[in-house]
């Protein structure tokens, strides 16, 4: 909350009386700024986004309360030695191309405090020239956090909400404050879509280009986005087929672990068309601030459910989450990633990993390719993985829409089900249907939004076809009853 009230009490400060300023600065500002920093310094130096709200704070009211010990260290730590602060938080947090390690949901969550801060400091210490600093690595991560969206919406990977988009605060000021540095046209475009508007100066300069007619589409574009401090940590890739924000896009989740936020879901993906999200992305488990709910924090099925890799678009072993399902583990593997294939016909992404389960390799290279043989964009999707033992293999695809039609048989479960195991997530699936697979190609097709899609899958004749629905073991109601084919085989390679 510091972050807020430093910047209302610096707007109003000059209506105030010198009595009433007193108070404010003494009984509020430094108790709050005292307790954030000295009184809080696990969390002041830590190399996190609280840290980032923390520093940003105590920054910010020193600015508004004339105290500069205050915004040093903010910017350099507490014992200013700059090996913590917000300055070692721009260094760490964000890779090369501004990508931030938990994801864009988190992403969001921690651009205002660096943004907001870093306005500041731009206007106090312009020396300092901190938008320059890392090769403007804070004008970058403005931009990375609006390509990281589809329709709209942030793609839901790791800890993410669903419903959070391009009109968060948070991005109102990131915008305003990009469009103010670099007078780039096509995020005026971002903020019309945005549809209103913080009250900053950056924000009225938005508003009088708009109001002028200046207005023109942003650069959403195929990209890798390199994950690491040092751009070394796998990546996620974009890959769209066209310059049309609403024409097919992939996302390619090739990145690290992403710390307690990560999911397990590795060589994972997303896709959308036509606007919408065709094949999902789960998200996190959880109502924000819905008190009903757990009091609005993450449900105990997040962890048991939406973060083990059965949750998501990843191939699973033995029905095992990649690293066993442990964070730390997962912390220190990130997968190889191969050159990005980007032409106006064929976007390619390709990675692999062999640390997500002992012994097994995998590699996966997914596409979307155009050609005058299709009406539309096709995606094309290549999962391998190689062992010197047997293993199961499962590989989801959780689509969204109705099903219209299969070119296989379905023993469907009509009258009772099972959840399809005990553990790993598995326990929230009905199992609602089986099938064994064609020779040759096996299809299912689904209906979204007036559009057709169909999944067309090449795999062994001796594997077999699941059918699965979200909501087994599910007393609450906690989940959402999303639909799941799922394509096992077994042997030493797959």
């Amino acid at each position: 909350w510091l972050v807020h009230i430093a910047q209302s009490y610096g707007a109003i400060k000059d209506t105030l009386s010198a009595e009433q300023s007193a108070h404010i600065e003494s009984d509020l500002l430094r108790n709050m700024s005292e307790f954030l920093s000295d009184g809080s310094p696990e969390t002041f130096d830590k190399i996190h986004n609280h840290g980032t709200w923390a520093t940003a704070a105590v920054g910010l009211t020193g600015y508004a309360i004339g105290d500069s010990d205050y915004v040093e260290q903010a910017l350099l730590g507490l014992n200013k030695s700059g090996e913590t602060g917000f300055l070692k938080q721009m260094d760490v947090l964000f890779s090369p191309d501004g990508y931030y390690n938990e994801g864009p949901y988190y992403q969001r969550y921690a651009l205002m405090p660096f943004v907001v801060f870093a306005q500041a400091v731009q206007t106090h210490n312009p020396e300092r020239k901190i938008f320059e600093r890392r090769d403007g690595i804070l004008k970058k991560a403005i931009y990375t956090t609006v390509q990281q969206s589809y329709g709209g919406l942030f793609f839901p990977i790791n800890d993410a909400l669903k419903d959070k988009g391009i009109a968060t605060t948070e991005l109102l000021y990131g915008v305003s404050i990009a469009y103010d540095l670099t007078g780039d046209k096509g995020l005026l475009s971002i903020a019309a879509a945005q549809g209103k508007f913080v009250l900053t100066p950056e924000s009225r300069r938005v508003s009088e280009a708009m109001s002028a007619g200046q207005i023109e589409p942003f650069d959403y574009k195929t990209m890798r986005l390199r994950d690491g401090d040092d751009g070394t940590q796998g990546a996620l890739d974009i890959l769209r087929a066209s310059a049309d924000p609403m024409a097919s896009a992939l996302v390619m989740k090739n990145t690290s672990q992403g710390l307690g936020h990560g999911h397990f879901d590795k060589l994972g993906f997303i896709y959308y068309d036509n606007g919408r999200e065709i094949i999902s992305d789960y998200g996190a488990a959880r109502f924000l601030n819905i008190e009903a709910k757990y009091g609005g924090h993450y449900l105990a099925e997040n962890n048991a459910f939406a973060k083990q890799t059965i949750a998501h678009n990843a191939l699973v072993v033995d029905r095992e989450s990649h690293f066993g399902g442990d964070t730390a583990t997962g912390n220190m593997y990130a997968p190889s990633v191969q050159p990005l294939v980007n032409t106006p016909d064929l976007k390619l992404s390709s990675a692999s990993i062999d640390t997500a389960y002992d012994g097994v390799s995998l590699k996966r290279t997914m596409a979307i390719l155009t050609d005058a043989a299709f009406e539309k964009p096709i995606m094309v999707d290549l999962m391998q993985a190689r062992s010197d033992s047997a293993h199961s293999y499962e590989l989801p695809f959780y689509y969204q829409g109705q099903l219209i039609e299969t070119n296989f048989n379905i023993d469907a479960r009509t009258t009772s089900r099972s959840p399809l195991g005990t553990e790993n997530g598995y326990q929230y699936l009905w199992e609602t249907g089986s099938a064994a697979p064609v020779s040759g190609q096996s299809q299912i097709t689904w209906l979204n939004d007036n559009r057709f899609y169909t999944l067309s899958s090449s795999m062994p004749v001796d594997g077999e076809i699941i059918l699965a629905q979200v909501g087994a073991n599910d007393p609450n109601y906690n989940l959402r009853r999303e639909t799941a084919a799922i394509l096992k085989s077994e042997g030493k390679a797959s």
